[in-house]
């Protein structure tokens, strides 16, 4: 290499270590969504609210299909039937408080099998899976305990291809 090339490079590289001291010593560069100064008109430094963004109070949007019942306020026990290859409600919204009754009205047996909603964790990951014989009741601990708030795929393992399927919505 030649000199002047040489004198090129050392100057470039003193230049970026110096940059990148500054920018160590000096302040990282504001967050998203974190309050930033400017200089105001009487020169001193003033704070500049940061943009609106959600209320963080406020509940998560879940997408809640059309004709579900709504069963938040039902009390703390939400009854659930299963028939002979349907579930009533076959979807249902239910408050992460409340625990679940299911009982099989079906001269069959029938599950309650939940499961990951699509694009979660894993689609194929049971939640819930309790069998109830027919004329029988099994109880659920609280939703809340089990479930995270979301839409979740509801099924019965014997009949889901006869069209026993819903959804649990946790609210």
């Amino acid at each position: 290499m030649t000199r002047p090339v040489v004198s090129a490079l050392v100057v470039g590289l003193t230049a970026t270590l110096l940059m990148t001291a500054c920018a160590e010593e000096g302040s990282a560069p504001p967050s998203p969504g974190a309050a930033s100064s400017e200089v105001g008109s009487t020169g001193r430094l003033s704070p500049t609210p940061p943009p609106p963004g959600p209320d963080a109070s406020a509940e998560p949007s879940i997408a809640v299909p059309a004709g579900c019942t709504d069963l938040r306020d039902a009390g703390p026990v939400v009854t659930i039937v299963e028939r002979d290859n349907a579930f009533e409600p076959a979807c249902l919204v239910v408050a992460p408080s409340q625990a679940l009754s299911i009982e099989n009205r079906g001269s069959a047996a029938h599950t309650f099998t939940v499961v990951d909603p699509p694009g979660g964790v894993n689609p194929r990951n049971l939640r819930i899976d309790l069998e109830t014989p027919a004329g029988g009741e099994t109880n659920t601990e609280v939703v809340g305990e089990i479930l995270g708030q979301g839409a979740y795929p509801l099924y019965c393992r014997f009949h889901q291809v006869d069209g026993m399927v819903g959804t649990v919505v946790v609210q």
